[in-house]
């Protein structure tokens, strides 16, 4: 009895490891911002910096040239590569604090999206608008969690700053979130969300499985295009005003969001 008892506590505890959600870090990044001071774009993501570099929660050092990033305008953007498909539902972000130039560099207002391919990026829903300025220590990270999106690739779009007349920067980001299940090992065996036909011309029947649900249709540009409220069951979507092409139907529930190709002929 011990030993079965033992067994079923260490299945558990692989399932739950398995399962578990942890820090994301980038593995390399692009951005339209240029560095100055010396600073780099891969100091936002290395862990310079963090008293415990391995943490969502850890202390930030004060901020310097070797463990933060400074661009040379107020406005701009940076896309994250996650080296795989990862599950993704919450950030840390540590901003540009005393140590360096000055807090009024710090990222102010933001819009985040996510992409598989690189190419196409959503927004994400439920995702931080605006980082505070930090003005005294410790230095410890802003925390945020939305309904999980699966993506290759983090879109930070900066907006503004603290005040700063030219440059913008910050010292740290790291995600939340654990590797998108494999096809047939996912914990859901139920289908959240379908449509039919696809290809399709005038409707598409989008059957939901919840009770509230939202489908947004993009075109490949990621302007949305349609938007339509779903009822639990089978709902009709008339699609006769898009035009033939690909498209990309995001389905949003309390907390899931799932992304799939909409092909209209």
């Amino acid at each position: 009895m011990k030993k079965t008892t033992f067994l079923i506590a260490m299945l558990f505890a692989f399932y739950t490891q398995l399962h578990a959600q942890s820090m994301v870090t980038p593995v390399s990044a692009t951005t339209t911002f240029v560095g100055t001071y010396g600073t780099l774009i891969e100091y936002t993501y290395n862990g310079d910096g963090l008293v415990t570099p391995t943490s969502l929660d850890s202390e930030h050092d004060a901020t310097d040239e070797f463990n933060s990033f400074i661009g040379t305008t107020i406005t701009g953007t940076i896309d994250f590569y996650l080296g795989a498909s990862y599950d993704i539902e919450g950030l840390s972000f540590w901003n540009q604090n005393p140590g360096g130039p000055a807090t009024n560099y710090g990222v102010n207002g933001v819009a985040f999206f996510y992409s598989e391919d690189g190419v196409t990026y959503l927004p994400i829903p439920g995702s931080p608008t605006a980082f505070a300025e930090v003005v005294a220590s410790p230095y410890l990270p802003e925390k945020f969690t939305f309904p999980a999106v699966s993506a290759y690739y983090i879109r930070m779009q900066v907006l503004s700053n603290h005040g700063a007349a030219i440059e913008s920067g910050f010292a740290e980001i790291a995600f939340l979130g654990e590797l998108t299940p494999t096809v047939g090992i996912k914990d859901q065996t139920a289908i959240d969300f379908s449509f039919y036909p696809n290809p399709a011309s005038n409707h598409v029947v989008v059957t939901s499985n919840f009770e509230k649900a939202t489908v947004e249709v993009y075109d490949m540009t990621g302007k949305q295009v349609l938007n339509k409220n779903l009822n639990q069951g089978e709902n009709s979507m008339d699609v006769s005003a898009l035009s033939s092409g690909v498209y990309l139907a995001r389905f949003i529930s309390e907390n899931k969001v799932d992304t799939k190709k909409l092909i209209i002929k």
